[in-house]
C-alpha cells in the first residue's frame, strides 16, 4: 500500500500542470482534415480510469483518462474526469483549466463538465464565476442522471432547492411502481 501511495505521489509531481493538453490539441485539427475517434476503445479506457480513481490510484487514472481521450478526443466524458482528478489532488488550476478547454472547445452540451466547473471554482474562491455557470448550465438539459446529480450537487452548494427539485421535476418521468426514468 505504502509504495503505491508513493508512486502515485511521485508521478503526480513530475507531471507539468500542462501535461493534459497534447491529445486536447488534436480538438483543433484546422485544416489538418478528419479526427478520427475510437468510440469503444475511448469508453473501455475512461472506465478503466474511473475504477483506478475510485481506488485513489490518481496517476495511473489520469494516464487512463489521457489515453481515453487520444482514443476519442471529441467525447467530453474523459475530459471532465481528468479534470476531476487534477481536482482530488489538489491541483486547482490545472482541473479549471481542463475544464474551461473542454467546455470551450467540444461543440456538445456538456452539463456534467459546467457542474464540476461550478465546484472547481468555489474551491478556488470564484463563486461569482462559479453561480454563473450554475446559472448557465440550468439552461441545459442532463442527458443521464449523472449529470443531473452532478446539476443538483452544485446547486445544492448555492442552497437552490427550488431548482434542484424544477431540475428533477423537468428531467425524470415517474410511473407506476414508483419506477424512475429519464425523460
Amino acid at each position: 500500500k505504502f509504495c503505491c501511495s508513493e508512486k502515485d505521489r511521485q508521478e503526480r509531481t513530475s507531471h507539468r500542470s500542462d501535461s493534459w493538453l497534447p491529445p486536447a490539441d488534436r480538438l483543433d485539427v484546422g485544416d489538418r482534415g478528419p479526427v478520427v475517434l475510437d468510440l469503444e476503445e475511448g469508453q473501455r479506457l475512461n472506465e478503466e480510469g474511473m475504477r483506478l480513481l475510485s481506488r485513489q490510484r490518481f496517476a495511473e487514472a489520469e494516464r487512463k483518462f489521457r489515453e481515453s481521450i487520444e482514443a476519442a478526443p471529441l467525447i467530453p466524458t474523459a475530459h471532465n474526469n481528468l479534470a476531476l482528478a487534477a481536482f482530488v489532488q489538489g491541483r486547482i488550476e490545472e482541473a479549471i483549466a481542463v475544464q474551461e478547454f473542454v467546455l470551450r472547445k467540444i461543440p456538445i452540451e456538456n452539463v456534467f463538465g459546467m457542474n464540476n466547473l461550478v465546484q472547481f471554482y468555489l474551491t478556488a474562491g470564484r463563486e461569482s464565476e462559479a453561480q454563473a455557470v450554475a446559472n448557465d448550465a440550468l439552461l441545459l438539459r442532463p442527458r443521464d442522471v449523472s449529470a443531473l446529480g452532478k446539476q443538483c450537487e452544485a446547486l445544492a452548494r448555492f442552497g437552490r432547492h427550488r431548482d434542484i427539485l424544477d431540475a428533477v421535476e423537468r428531467r425524470l418521468t415517474f410511473h407506476e411502481g414508483n419506477r424512475l426514468e429519464l425523460a
